[in-house]
């Protein structure tokens, strides 16, 4: 049986492979380089940005199961390529505030992992330091549409 932290994963799960497979996901790319804390940054978001890719190809295997062991398999995997990716995204943040993109990729994790409101947050300071950054848009309209929040989407 499916425990409920994997609910948030599947329920998020066609958004996010769709998202993934247009190039979007966490980040878009980042602008960084140059100076010690930018370089550390980077090295933190490419951290974060492997593992969440990590955790998208496992929610692909954990739809493609054959049975339910294989899904729950899958699924913690997945669950578990995610929390690394939001510690490497909170490290990027930590080396470098005003990311835009490690904002948005903690987000995406926050919201995979069920932390919606966390994930809002978020997606809110991406979009404070980068206005209208098309990810951060598009995911948190989805983290409202996952809360049943369509008034949210609009704000």
């Amino acid at each position: 049986m499916l425990r409920l932290r994997h609910v948030a994963l599947l329920g998020a799960f066609p958004l996010a492979t769709a998202a993934f497979a247009a190039g979007g996901g966490g980040g878009g790319g980042f602008e960084g380089g140059g100076s010690s804390p930018e370089q550390m940054a980077m090295a933190h978001f490419e951290r974060g940005e492997k593992q969440r890719k990590a955790g998208i190809e496992a929610l692909v295997q954990a739809q493609a199961a054959a049975d339910e062991s294989a899904r729950e398999e899958a699924l913690e995997l997945a669950t578990g390529k995610f929390k690394r990716a939001r510690r490497a995204y909170k490290d990027a943040i930590r080396a470098d505030r005003k990311s835009h993109y490690a904002w948005n990729g903690l987000g995406f994790c926050q919201r995979m992992l069920g932390e919606y409101d966390a994930a809002l947050s978020s997606y809110d300071r991406a979009l404070k330091l980068e206005p209208g950054f098309p990810q951060a848009v598009e995911y948190r309209g989805e983290a409202y549409l996952q809360l049943g929040k369509l008034e949210g989407i609009f704000a």
